[in-house]
This record gives structure tokens, sequence and C-alpha cells, in this order.
């Protein structure tokens, strides 16, 4: 039986709005990127869409519109 050699290794976290991407070739760090947006309700604990999704209606605070907004350019950030 063959042993195999791994040449590189891809890393990815994604959760609550933070993510990191990371490439490995023999133990060094050789690509990176990372990205981080408040899309989280801080003292609720969970993400503004799933809120929304709960209520029904769409809440209108001034933060709960910048957190759609993080939202949507994560989603552009990691895609």
């Amino acid at each position: 039986m063959r042993a195999f050699k791994i040449k590189r290794i891809g890393l990815i976290l994604c959760f609550g709005g933070s993510f990191s991407f990371g490439i490995f070739e023999s133990g060094k760090c050789i690509l990176h990127k990372s990205d981080r947006k408040y899309v989280c309700r801080m003292k609720a604990g969970e993400r503004q869409f799933n809120k929304d999704k709960q209520s029904g209606t769409g809440i209108q605070s001034i933060g709960s519109q910048i957190r759609r907004d993080q939202e949507k350019k994560h989603v552009i950030n990691v895609g």
C-alpha cells in the first residue's frame, strides 16, 4: 500500500460574522485572508437575519440596518 504525501492544506473557519481562510505548505502559511463584520446582536447573541425571520417583520432600528448591511458585505467577501 502506498503512502500519500500531503503537499498543501487548506483551512476555512466561518462563524457569526468572522471568516478566516489559509493555505499551508510544509507548515508555512502561503496564503491567508480574514474578514470580520458586525452581524450579531450582541446581547441576544444571534444574527440579525435570524431575528428577522423569527419576528416576521423587519426591525427598523439603526443598529439592525447596520447589521443587515454588514451581513450583505460579509457574504460578498466570503463568496
